[in-house]
């Protein structure tokens, strides 16, 4: 069983020789594994934004478009859509 000290910021691993130097997507340092990110980040230093939109079906909604945001994302109707509240629906087209 390996022991690890109790490290102090911002040292982390065996023998607390390694150095946390995260990024914005970091949530904190942990004393053993180093840089814990925030949701929608990763790599070694959270400095990577995960781009949630290559997930096939983000939305779950045919007619909503997935855009990626820095630590997010949105889906937001695509064009001739309105949203509901509950889906997008096609807009009515009044004839004159």
């Amino acid at each position: 069983m390996n022991y690890y000290p109790v490290c102090q910021f911002p040292n982390y691993g065996a023998q607390c020789s390694r150095i946390c130097q995260c990024g914005a997507g970091s949530d904190r340092c942990d004393p053993v594994r180093g840089c814990v990110c925030k949701a929608g980040w990763t790599g070694t230093n959270c400095d990577t934004d995960i781009n949630e939109c290559e997930t096939p079906n983000k939305c779950n909604e045919a007619n909503k478009v997935c855009t990626n945001r820095i630590g997010s994302f949105s889906c937001n109707c695509r064009a001739g859509f309105y949203d509901n509240n509950v889906t997008c629906v096609g807009k009515l087209l009044l004839s004159s």
